[in-house]
């Protein structure tokens, strides 16, 4: 067949590459295990072991599944700890029963939404889940409610996540395993070509400044990869964490030492070494790569200006640290001791958490209200539970309702599937576990192809979700196409009652959300000299994601654009500041430092506020500083190259 012929969706299904198979392969057998453990143990719903085995293929690398079936599990832990608190005392008042869920959902989704931390944030999604599920289940058969039922309600919900997240671990190591160490070993390849890339742009003053700004943001977007991708590797090998979290704090140390080297007043004397640094770039062997740049070290020697020295040895002292850890993750080796770097604090915005936790529960509500004007019936009860999930999921997704929307259309067209083929066959297949699974799994294979391509991502994960809920896979299964038909509508409606929400309450301006930023970054900058232990490795953890949102909030306006250079700018003065404040420290000159911080971190705050000309005061205020300081001072060289920066903004 001719692939010219074929439109790439089409193309995707009909021509699957090897990964997508393979996939897609690994999904059905965690959830054929999944069923079938869930059913010879006899568990009152099986297809809520099929489930987490779905959402935990997301990602089917091994140590990411590893990491997201703990969080499942301890969440659904939680949700069943705080399900039995609740209708132990407010079983009788319902009312006060969802106040409470609705508490646990406000609470759980406001941490959710104000972290990248994938599996963490699946994980919090699911401690309401699991009490929400017990609750209103609970409430909606009170009649027939004890401590008994409701402890084996909670304690089936619990073995079917542990079941499913199993059998996800057991497929994700096993079978075609993917390791995270890979993944960094790729990661951190990719790192060090873009950082030869941002040098060679930064030394040569010919190069249009946009070039520099686009490559400083994909480095960015690589240092918050990897850090994103360095917690599940601690399950497998922490070597290769340790290297790949030094990496990125030595690449923020890089990027604030270019930023401080002022090329187009040193062209003349840097352009010799532009050439070479071009040369040793070329080698792909990084031995020969790394020997290249200890001569270039070597030359460095012969330039008189201390500054514009010291800044090019430190630039590529820093380089070749990140050289020589790159070559020993190559060579696989297992000891990093030498290497310790923490992972980036994550940026918790408030004002961000408060609007989008504030989404949620008025989602939910929506929901409920729905789930109560039915008199709670049990096939609506996954119209509650969803905008949950959803909403926190996609919530730093470009356009979040879009994605919802694709969920639902693919829910909407599992539907048929699930009701006239497979229930329809299994209903008179029960105890034929074997002969089920062929009809079923084939329809989730398909499901599950669609999820590795991002495009249509969306539909793959809601044909799974919706199937595998409709069809409820159990050892009593029967042909309810009412019943069938009403929970797969109601969870259609629920995830456009998501989307709908996403657009009635639309995320802050990112214009903001960057002001908020860089007045965070001052704060930090406050510690500066505030505590002794205070260094750029802690810098560079407390502000590295802080950066990255600033990069991904830039719209292409003067006003962002400028914002995400003051950004830049106050990593380049935390590196000076830190610098000036050992030298003073040592010259027990610490008033005079604190004056210099304080005035910078001023400046800062006036440019968000566009106080141009008391901006400009308090400039010269520092500078008047500066020149207390001693002429031989690298720092107040540093300073002042920081000073005519402010000047330029």
């Amino acid at each position: 067949m001719n692939r010219q012929m074929l439109s790439p969706t089409l193309e995707h299904f009909l021509m699957p590459n090897k990964a997508t198979l393979l996939f897609a392969l690994k999904g059905i057998v965690a959830i054929g295990m999944a069923l079938s453990i869930a059913m010879y143990l006899a568990l009152d719903n099986p297809f809520w072991a099929a489930i987490p085995a779905v959402m935990l293929q997301a990602r089917p690398h091994s140590g990411f599944v590893m990491e997201k079936a703990l969080f499942l599990v301890a969440s659904s832990l939680v949700g069943a700890v705080l399900a039995f608190l609740i209708l132990d005392y407010f079983i009788h008042t319902p009312v006060l029963a969802i106040g409470l869920l609705t508490l646990i959902v406000a609470i759980t989704s406001y941490f959710g939404v104000t972290v990248r931390h994938a599996n963490f944030v699946f994980g919090l999604a699911l401690i309401p889940i699991t009490a929400n599920m017990i609750v209103l289940f609970a409430i909606s058969h009170i009649e027939m409610i004890s401590s008994q039922t409701i402890f084996n309600i909670a304690f089936a919900r619990v073995s079917e996540v542990m079941v499913g997240a199993g059998c996800a671990i057991f497929s994700s190591a096993l079978l075609f395993p993917l390791r995270m160490k890979d993944i960094l070993a790729s990661h951190t390849k990719l790192l060090v070509t873009h950082l030869q890339t941002y040098l060679i742009l930064s030394f040569d003053p010919e190069k249009n400044p946009e070039d520099k700004e686009q490559q400083l943001k994909i480095l960015l977007g690589i240092i918050i990869l990897i850090n994103d991708d360095s917690s599940p590797s601690f399950y497998e090998h922490r070597s290769n964490m340790r290297r790949a979290l030094y990496m990125i704090n030595q690449s923020m140390q890089l990027i604030a030492l270019t930023k401080s080297l002022n090329v187009i007043s040193k062209q003349q004397k840097i352009n010799p070494l532009l050439g070479q640094f071009k040369k040793v770039c070329l080698q792909q062997n990084l031995i020969a790569h790394h020997n290249g740049i200890q001569l270039i070290k070597l030359q460095l020697d012969h330039l008189e200006d201390l500054y514009l020295k010291n800044t090019l040895y430190n630039i590529f002292e820093i380089y070749e640290n990140i050289l020589l850890a790159e070559l020993e993750s190559q060579r696989w080796s297992s000891d990093a001791s030498k290497y310790y770097a923490q992972r980036l604090k994550s940026h918790r915005d408030i004002l961000f958490g408060f609007v989008s936790s504030f989404r949620v529960v008025v989602t939910y509500l929506m929901c409920v209200a729905i789930w109560v004007v039915n008199d709670g019936a049990s096939s609506l009860l996954m119209m509650v539970i969803l905008p949950i999930l959803f909403s926190q999921m996609f919530v730093h997704a470009p356009n979040p309702s879009l994605i919802v929307i694709k969920l639902c259309k693919g829910a909407l067209l599992s539907i048929p599937f699930a009701l006239l083929i497979v229930l329809g066959s299994a209903a008179s297949m029960t105890g034929y576990l074997e002969i089920f699974l062929l009809i079923f799994l084939p329809f989730l294979f398909i499901g599950l192809m669609a999820m590795t391509n991002p495009s249509i991502t969306p539909y793959g994960l809601g044909f799974c979700f919706s199937m595998i809920t409709l069809v409820q896979p159990s050892n009593h299964m029967k042909f309810a196409i009412d019943q069938s038909l009403v929970m797969g509508l109601s969870m259609a409606l629920s995830m456009l009652i998501t989307a709908l929400f996403f657009q009635l309450i639309p995320k802050i301006s990112p214009f903001i959300l960057q002001k908020r930023i860089i007045h965070d970054i001052a704060e930090e900058i406050k510690k500066i000299g505030e505590y002794k232990r205070y260094s750029h490795e802690k810098f560079n953890k407390n502000i590295g994601e802080k950066l990255f949102f600033l990069s991904a909030y830039q719209k292409n306006t003067i006003k962002s654009n400028q914002l995400f250079k003051l950004g830049i700018l106050e990593l380049l003065a935390a590196y000076i500041l830190l610098n000036i404040e050992q030298e003073l420290r040592l010259e027990k000159q610490s008033n005079i430092f604190n004056n210099i911080r304080d005035y910078t971190c001023q400046i800062f705050q006036l440019s968000i506020e566009n106080k141009y000309s008391y901006r400009q005061q308090v400039i010269q205020e520092l500078e008047n500083i500066l020149e207390k300081l001693s002429d031989e001072s690298l720092g107040k060289m540093q300073a002042k190259n920081l000073v005519q920066y402010f000047k330029e903004i």
